[in-house]
């Protein structure tokens, strides 16, 4: 069993939440968080001329309470109640907050072990067999358990509730459109996903891509893992949509080859509370044909053998990327260049 998995999904939202507690506006229930900056006409786009309609789709949000959000969100309900989820292609598993599972009344059961979180400490979880996702305009989720632990307080103050792992939401017959271009979520056939990408920029998957997936755990599971480079030493990446920023793994070939340049930065956040992170100034992160230059996070980072990587390729480099996921491949193009309203990050989460 690999029990990281919900442990690492609520350490990766742990970043987001704070960033969004710092805009001080949680989801108000009666609200509907927006699409955020840059929204307009792209937002409404018909599919391509030959593309097949969606089977599913649901409006993906970068917006929270009035507040600009920096990662992915989606409107949905748990167990009945209605909440925000955050979309996380680098959680393993969908994850509920055990505040959401204690308000809807849904029984868990506990798990055998303890995960670790992002930051590398011990995380303990438990398991809910009939979770009842749906998100809205794409209908219920197939109901299958999921982790259940507890995350900081604030996500409650927020109303997220749930940790989305987009990738989970394919099947043997259909992949996950997740353009955040386009700020749409959707479930179609895997060559008319991957037409849709046609003309959209560069090619952000080059061979090597590694599909990561254990069927032995108590939940189901999985990640993605690409290769890239980081001021051109080799990194492999996971691809995490729910983290703020990219982050190098301390002790990673990349992160040792950058620490001259590396200054403090705010805490790196983990569902277990936080640890000390540095920060590259302007380094420059290539993943297939995509290149961009970011402040780059040096940060503590989770060892897994079974599928290592040495770092996340965050939000701010998948902004303005479309990605075609599915149970045994993953694809995707990206803007050459992508424009991210300024946001602040408090140096610790309250």
């Amino acid at each position: 069993m690999r029990p990281r998995a919900a442990a690492r999904a609520a350490a990766s939202a742990g970043m987001t939440a704070a960033v969004l507690l710092g805009a001080g506006c949680p989801f108000a229930p009666g609200g509907k968080p927006g699409r955020g900056a840059g929204a307009g006409a792209a937002a409404r786009s018909d599919p391509a001329p030959g593309v097949l309609p969606a089977l599913r789709r649901t409006e993906v949000l970068f917006e929270l309470g009035g507040a600009p959000s920096p990662s992915p969100l989606v409107l949905g309900s748990a167990g009945g109640r209605r909440t925000a989820m955050i979309v996380d292609t680098g959680a393993e598993s969908h994850v509920l907050a055990e505040w959401l599972a204690v308000d809807a009344r849904l029984p868990t059961r506990a798990a055998t072990e303890a995960g670790h979180d992002a930051i590398g400490s011990a995380v303990t979880f438990s398991i809910v067999d009939r979770p009842a996702l749906a998100l809205e305009g794409w209908g219920a989720v197939a109901d299958r358990p999921i982790a259940v632990t507890r995350v900081p307080a604030f996500f409650r103050d927020l109303g997220v509730g749930v940790i989305l792992s987009p990738q989970l939401l394919a099947t043997a017959g259909a992949a996950v459109l997740l353009d955040l271009a386009r700020f749409r979520m959707e479930l179609l056939p895997y060559d008319a996903a991957v037409a849709g990408l046609e003309g959209r920029g560069l090619a952000l998957v080059p061979a090597g891509l590694r599909v990561c997936s254990d069927p032995r755990a108590a939940v189901e599971n999985l990640a993605y893992v690409v290769p890239g480079a980081a001021e051109g030493v080799v990194v492999s990446f996971r691809v995490d949509t729910g983290a703020r920023v990219t982050t190098l793994f301390d002790g990673s070939p990349a992160a040792v080859a950058l620490a001259a340049r590396a200054t403090d930065a705010p805490d790196a956040h983990g569902a277990s509370g936080t640890a000390a992170a540095k920060v590259v100034k302007g380094a420059h992160i290539r993943a297939g044909d995509t290149e961009r230059t970011l402040d780059v996070r040096i940060a503590p980072g989770a060892r897994d053998p079974a599928c290592p990587f040495d770092g996340l390729l965050g939000i701010d480099f998948l902004r303005a990327c479309a990605l075609v996921l599915a149970p045994d491949r993953m694809t995707g193009t990206c803007a050459e260049t992508v424009k991210l309203p300024p946001a602040s990050v408090p140096a610790a989460a309250p």
